[in-house]
């Protein structure tokens, strides 16, 4: 019997460790093939350099730019690509750090083409590059690397043409894109002398019939520095000055009332501008402007924050004393609440005044929790109220 037991026992120790040579041999088999799938980086090379590479591998012979040579060696290179991101759209968000010294104009383009995830043709002559930037996007280091050496660039079928301004401009006019811009406040004709003066490598057309409109062709480099001059000079102190030219509008106000604001804005001292207030105009929040339609955009924006949250003040209103005293004040508070908008919340009833203790029927004040022109709203409301209960 014990020898059957024996038999039994060593039979299961040998299915054990066949079963566990078993799996130790499967764990190194996935391990090798994980280590073919992964390859290691050239000697020599690591991180974005070997990386670099592997993308390289994917272009022809035939493409416009050569692969990284040995003339990026001067310098360095790093990325840090956002997470989540692929593709593409990468590239976009991917910001380079870039360091070259005596390089190929060709080597330091190639690298930007992989990171841009566009070709790259350059139409000049091979010329040493040295430039140098840090954490920024591979088209920004782009335009500035262009912008250094004198170069300017279009793009064309996804493809970046590199080369001088004037042969661009020669070869690849047709390319150029017409662009429409907007002014609000200078005219196109005022902006095209800006144009003129900084000497910005465009063509421009411009229309009597929309004077607030201009057309540019360009390279898109020259269509930045528009947008740059536009945004730097379109503001309302630059205005042109047009005859007569005014604007008219109704501010509806969300914490003032109109006649505090016209008080407030004639502070200000704009030329030319002036406030009607409307009926009741310490309780309408209604203020009607007149004002040049170059001050617009500033009456406004002065309106809007003299018309901010203003800090909570509590202020007696009203008083009673004597019999009734607490009915009398409850009904006001109840008709102010209703007449004013503001809650019965913000409004309070005082303990006797007196000294007899008498809550009902001694002498109370009706104070009220709110903004300070909400609290002259009410005290106004309670002068008519009692104008209105006089004989």
């Amino acid at each position: 019997m014990s020898t059957r037991r024996e038999k039994a026992r060593a039979l299961f120790r040998e299915r054990c460790y066949t079963l566990i040579r078993y799996s130790l041999m499967v764990l190194l088999v996935l391990f090798l093939a994980s280590l073919r799938c992964s390859p290691w980086p050239k000697d020599g090379q690591t991180g974005l350099n070997a990386a670099a590479d592997d993308n390289q591998s994917e272009y022809t012979a035939g493409d416009p730019y050569p692969t990284a040579s040995p003339g990026l060696d001067g310098g360095s290179l790093s990325a840090n690509a956002a997470s989540g991101v692929s593709g593409s759209g990468e590239s976009n968000l991917t910001q380079i750090s870039l360091d070259v010294r005596d390089a190929s104009m060709l080597d330091v383009l190639s690298v930007l083409a992989i990171k841009m995830n566009s070709p790259i043709i350059f139409l000049e002559e091979p010329r040493a590059v040295t430039f140098k930037v840090d954490n920024l996007t591979p088209l920004t280091a782009f335009q500035l690397l262009l912008q250094k050496e004198g170069l300017d660039y279009l793009v064309v079928g996804g493809n970046y043409l590199v080369g001088e301004r004037e042969r661009l401009q020669q070869d690849f006019y047709n390319r150029m894109i017409l662009t429409r811009y907007n002014l609000q406040f200078i005219s196109a004709q005022t902006l095209r002398g800006l144009i003129e003066e900084l000497a910005i490598p465009l063509q421009s057309i411009t229309l009597e019939a929309n004077p607030q409109a201009i057309w540019v062709q360009g390279t898109p480099l020259s269509l930045g520095k528009i947008k740059e001059l536009i945004d730097a000079v379109d503001r309302s102190e630059n205005a042109d000055p047009v005859e007569g030219a005014s604007a008219i509008f109704i501010y509806y106000l969300n914490n003032t009332v109109a006649s505090e604001m016209a008080e407030r804005l004639s502070v200000f001292e704009f030329p030319d501008v002036r406030t009607v207030v409307l009926s009741y105009p310490e309780f309408t929040r209604q203020l009607l402007v007149m004002t040049p339609a170059a001050l617009e955009t500033r009456v406004r924006n002065a309106i809007r924050e003299l018309d901010g949250i203003q800090p909570m003040l509590r202020i007696p209103v009203a008083s009673a004393n004597g019999q009734n005293a607490r009915s009398k004040l409850e009904a006001q508070q109840h008709l102010l609440a209703e007449l004013t908008d503001i809650p019965l919340s913000a409004m309070h009833i005082s303990d006797d005044l007196s000294g007899l203790g008498d809550h009902d029927h001694g002498a109370l004040i009706l104070w009220v929790e709110a903004t300070p022109d909400n609290i002259n709203l009410i005290k106004n409301m309670v002068d008519i109220i009692r104008f209105i209960e006089e004989p």
